[in-house]
């Protein structure tokens, strides 16, 4: 678990920072959420907030559609506390956080799982920010997330690059994306999604922050697989 996970408050203060950035917030608010698409989610649609933190993402869908029900999943309970404590200050009542290795997560127990009433099975939409750069075995846990999600379900990435191998870049990778954040911004998860899914598409950004090229990203796909 990253060093940053532990100071869930600090974890705001840094995810905030980086959004506050003119450019990283435009693109947050607007072609982020274009991707998602949340207009096209039906009513009682099942959303994933895959290695949620504090679910600022997961909060953001739930409040924009009060009509669908949204699962934030990690495994850290300081920022999960943290994630709950903004849904009763926001009043939310479509959205639960959930401790849980995904791979405890299946087909057959996602309704138990989520304490969701009408027995869906299967997701509609997972969306992971900022996670897959910080997992371990992420090939792994997208193969595994595949069998959660419905055919036509789309899964969308947001993360953040490193387009250039600079001596600038490796230093930062290592000491501040891994030793911090657990992340290695080298990776490149969106791979995952432009070789499995239909209707790929990918629209990114380059800011500067902390003097840094970063390449700001969200990747989308629609499943074809039948689960």
């Amino acid at each position: 678990m990253s060093l940053i996970y532990k100071f869930p408050k600090l974890y705001d203060w840094v995810v905030e920072d980086m959004l506050n950035h003119p450019d990283m917030k435009d693109f947050y608010d607007n072609v982020f959420y274009d991707m998602l698409q949340l207009d096209k989610l039906q009513e009682g649609s099942l959303v994933l907030d895959l290695a949620c933190g504090t679910g600022l993402v997961g909060l953001d869908i739930a409040e924009r559609r009060p009509d669908v029900h949204v699962v934030g999943l990690d495994i850290s309970d300081s920022v999960l506390e943290q994630a709950r404590h903004y849904v009763h200050e926001r009043q939310l009542k479509n959205i639960v956080f959930v401790k849980k290795d995904i791979f405890a997560l299946t087909s057959e127990n996602i309704s138990e799982v989520c304490g969701i009433k009408d027995n869906r099975a299967l997701f509609d939409m997972i969306v992971c920010s900022h996670g897959y750069t910080a997992m371990k075995n992420y090939e792994v846990v997208f193969e595994h997330t595949l069998s959660l999600l419905r055919k036509n379900g789309c899964y969308i990435i947001m993360d953040i690059y490193f387009p250039e191998r600079s001596l600038k870049t490796r230093l930062a990778n290592k000491l501040i994306a891994q030793k911090l954040f657990g992340a290695d911004q080298f990776r490149k998860p969106w791979l995952l999604l432009k070789d499995r899914f239909i209707d790929f598409k990918m629209p990114e950004t380059h800011v500067k922050y902390f003097s840094i090229s970063n390449m700001l990203y969200v990747a989308r796909g629609v499943n074809q697989q039948e689960n």
